[in-house]
């Protein structure tokens, strides 16, 4: 992505689109972002809990750019659960 050329000023009419495993799971239209990182934190907000790599495209109309980028979120994975270890020390494998 490049940030210098990227800008977003408040009242750019801004399109984003966030796919996950080719599947459409935000897409809106708005004019009230002021950053770029306004519209991905609006995404993110959107699209609730999701693991995995999903694709971003912003297009700002007013300015005449777009950009595609990766996003990686971990945010709905379970917490990883040890195994049981008995009172000796060793561990329990259940069967």
């Amino acid at each position: 992505m490049m940030r210098g050329r990227n800008k977003v000023n408040f009242g750019d009419k801004i399109y984003a689109v966030l796919t996950i495993d080719g599947e459409t799971v935000v897409k809106f239209s708005d004019n009230c972002f002021g950053s770029l990182r306004d519209v991905i934190s609006a995404v993110f907000r959107a699209a609730g809990r999701f693991v995995g790599v999903a694709r971003l495209l912003i297009r700002n109309q007013s300015e005449g750019w777009n950009v595609s980028m990766p996003l990686a979120s971990n945010a709905g994975a379970q917490p990883r659960v040890s195994a049981p270890v008995a009172a000796n020390g060793q561990y329990l494998i259940p069967w």
